[in-house]
């Protein structure tokens, strides 16, 4: 099973990773990598730090001739925001400096783990808590689950994504979703991302990405910002991943609990998901069916079934 870890702070010297349970001979480079943290760094309204902050992923050990060996594969990210103004984060005390002189910062922001670090660790400084629940970190983990996602694409295996929400510009339901979406996927999901990818808000429908960028110009102008709604597409998997046996290792819950693990997430749902609550039994279920082999009418489970 993959496994990663990452270290480092938002304004400290650099981010590492490690992953470990990646097999020999997966191809895999730095371009591989950097393709995806472009990708990260792209979209309408995102903040000033995304303009300098140009990421690179550097092999260290692990690979050997562009293919894995096997042995755990460490990565590094160096932080340029730390290159520009080391006050931030000082690894080594200087000389003539004492903790005194370095700026505190006191007064926790909701929405964020200030308060909760604060509490529990007992700080009286934030900075320690900031930099390290700091959205910063998802750069390592693009990085980490690039070499997943390599693994996966070597099975046929393709995921893709796309924004069906920013505030109250969306889609009016999943059917007018799937009418955008299933020409797409029948080539792979892939093509998913790629597509949106045309569209500085990510959404795969030219009007509605339209409506979008008003309403993000709209809450900046006020001070203020927008929640969002996107979705993942997975295609190519076997039947039988996860298992029903035990609680840990159910594929939604894993699932559930690799999205809530990102930073801001605070709802998932899978196939019909929350809409589910609101409608009868027949109308959630997908119908099985036997023809030669057991197919199903629709998908309002999202396949976990």
């Amino acid at each position: 099973m993959f496994r990663y870890f990452t270290a480092g702070e938002s304004h400290g010297p650099e981010l590492t990773g490690i992953v470990e349970g990646v097999p020999a001979g997966l191809q895999l480079t730095e371009d591989d990598m950097e393709r995806h943290l472009v990708r990260r760094q792209q979209g309408y309204g995102r903040g000033g730090r995304m303009a300098f902050e140009k990421d690179r992923a550097i092999i260290k050990s692990g690979v050997r001739f562009s293919k894995t060996t096997g042995a755990p594969i460490a990565l590094t990210m160096i932080n340029l925001a730390y290159e520009k103004d080391k006050s931030n984060w000082p690894v080594v005390m200087a000389k003539e400096g004492t903790p005194e002189n370095i700026e505190r910062i006191t007064l926790p922001r909701p929405g964020h783990a200030d308060l909760t670090g604060l509490q529990k660790y007992r700080f009286d400084d934030i900075r320690p808590v900031i930099e390290r629940s700091s959205a910063r970190e998802t750069a390592m983990r693009v990085a980490c689950c690039t070499v997943a996602r390599q693994f996966l694409k070597s099975l046929g295996i393709e995921i893709g994504g796309h924004v069906i929400q920013i505030g109250s510009a969306g889609y009016e339901g999943w059917e007018e979703i799937r009418d955008i979406t299933s020409a797409l996927i029948g080539k792979g999901a892939e093509q998913v991302f790629k597509k949106s990818d045309k569209s500085d808000v990510r959404c795969l429908h030219k009007d509605l990405g339209k409506k979008m960028r008003e309403e993000i110009l709209v809450r900046r102008k006020e001070g203020s910002s927008l929640g969002g709604i996107y979705e993942i597409i997975v295609t190519g998997l076997p039947a039988g991943l996860g298992s029903y046996v035990q609680w840990d290792r159910k594929l939604d819950g894993l699932l559930a609990q690799a999205i809530m693990s990102t930073q801001a997430m605070k709802g998932v749902e899978i196939g019909l998901g929350f809409d589910s609550g609101k409608t009868h039994g027949h109308n959630v279920h997908d119908e099985i069916m036997y023809d030669g082999s057991f197919k199903r009418r629709t998908n309002r489970a999202g396949g976990l079934e």
